[in-house]
């Protein structure tokens, strides 16, 4: 790299001349200065003596150039012999000095090289990522193309980016000068249909549009109230209550992008009224086993009524509808991988990513699994035991629960936890399709006492 100043200093050396045992010492001991610039010859010294040496301090007397069309020569104000590089090459610079031994001169080797920072004025201003090269402007008094070329290091994206000199023709060495890419501002624009139904079945997804999707961002998102409108992980909306939400859109920092966030409004209707939610459904019998289990699970919003006033308790329910609530209970975690099952799922069904997150977790192991087939009571048990880490607990004595049954651990686990206690003393209905009323009694009891003791 070339200097990035006008003089240098090097280390003193001594030079013997033989045929009088006099010794001429100087700084720097091998003299180089780079094209247009300056270097300073100091610490001229004598010494001498056959056997013992002598030191003494000099005077300069003169000092010329002997090859002056690659340098000048001048001595300053301070005594100092100033030499300055004109062009490449090896140059010759004869001192002249007055010591207690008389009067001496000798010759000094220089060498020239490069061209120095002085020589150029460089933009180093900052930039902001484009997706383009940025490039500077670089102006000095030496030709483009003849004297010099430019390059660059880095100068896309967000970062430190260099500006590369390279001397050519007379010219040697190269110069860098860094500049700073900074990360561009973001736009993030999510759009949505204005109303949402309510409905385990009824979803819509949050459009985005962003500036910055080149770099690969990854988005979060979330809801003002769970209880109006759930949104997972990929920005799908699901209506709970009628009413407004608000759900907040956040882009992650990346390479070339700041973060930024967006929000979008929700509404949430039934039969396109604002106002059609009841705080009771007229099917939920007071004193029923299912009615503080469903009143928790709307105010949870693992599910919804079936209509503004009905629950439907009674009705059964198909594999994705449990795993859904499963999915919703646990906060709608974010799904890493693709479709395992033998069928094909839709990426605009409601329980997409219920399915592959149940498989993901190890809920789910069978790969033949009908998302619309009917929901059994071992199903459900068996679902949250995996939850629960399968873990072995109590016994059962059910006489409808075969002891190699791939159910029975769970069923054992589940009545040791109290979430069950079969459908009689003696029997648990294993095959017998769940119900909505079952299912989220089951949530309840496993998600609220059994989990908070």
């Amino acid at each position: 790299a070339l200097a990035q100043n006008n003089t240098s200093h090097i280390e003193t050396r001594t030079v013997e001349i033989a045929e009088n045992n006099i010794h001429f010492a100087y700084s720097p001991a091998d003299p180089a200065v780079p094209v247009g610039s300056s270097l300073i010859i100091s610490g001229l010294i004598i010494n001498y003596g056959a056997s013992s040496r002598h030191t003494a301090e000099v005077r300069i007397a003169y000092a010329e150039s002997l090859t002056p069309d690659t340098v000048s020569v001048y001595i300053d104000g301070d005594g100092r012999v100033v030499v300055s590089g004109l062009a490449i090459g090896t140059a010759e610079v004869r001192v002249g000095f007055d010591g207690d031994g008389g009067a001496y001169c000798f010759n000094i080797p220089v060498k020239v090289t490069g061209f120095s920072a002085d020589m150029f004025s460089v933009d180093t201003s900052s930039e902001v990522y484009n997706g383009s090269a940025h490039k500077k402007t670089v102006e000095s008094s030496l030709v483009y193309g003849t004297d010099y070329t430019v390059s660059y290091r880095d100068n896309v994206n967000a970062g430190v980016a260099t500006v590369v000199i390279t001397g050519t023709g007379s010219y040697e060495g190269t110069l860098e000068y860094n500049f700073v890419i900074e990360k561009a501002e973001r736009t993030l624009s999510p759009t949505l249909s204005n109303n949402i139904d309510i409905g385990d079945k009824s979803t819509a997804r949050i459009r985005l549009y962003d500036s910055g999707s080149e770099d690969g961002a990854t988005y979060s998102y979330a809801t003002s109230d769970k209880r109006i409108a759930r949104v997972n992980y990929r920005g799908r909306v699901t209506g709970m209550t009628p009413g407004y939400a608000t759900i907040t859109v956040t882009a992650n920092e990346t390479e070339n992008y700041k973060a930024a966030t967006a929000t979008i409004e929700v509404t949430v209707k039934r039969g396109g009224r604002i106002d059609s939610s009841s705080s009771t459904f007229t099917d939920v019998i007071p004193g029923m086993f299912y009615e503080t289990p469903v009143a928790w699970a709307v105010r949870e919003a693992v599910t919804t009524g079936a209509t503004a006033t009905e629950f439907f308790p009674n009705n059964t329910c198909s594999q994705a509808q449990i795993l859904t609530f499963l999915y919703r209970a646990m906060d709608e975690p974010a799904v890493t991988i693709s479709n395992p099952y033998s069928r094909q799922l839709f990426d605009d069904t409601y329980y997409y990513d219920t399915m592959l997150w149940a498989y993901q977790e190890g809920i789910v192991t069978d790969r033949t699994l009908d998302p619309n087939a009917p929901c059994t009571r071992s199903d459900v048990v068996t679902y949250l035991w995996r939850l629960a880490g399968s873990q072995t607990s109590g016994t059962q004595s059910f006489v409808d629960v075969p002891a190699g049954s791939s159910y029975a651990r769970a069923v054992s686990w589940a009545v040791a936890n109290g979430i069950t206690n079969g459908k009689t003393d003696t029997t648990f209905a294993p095959n017998e399709t769940c119900t909505r009323g079952q299912i989220v009694t089951f949530l309840y009891r496993y998600f609220v006492e059994s989990l908070n003791g």
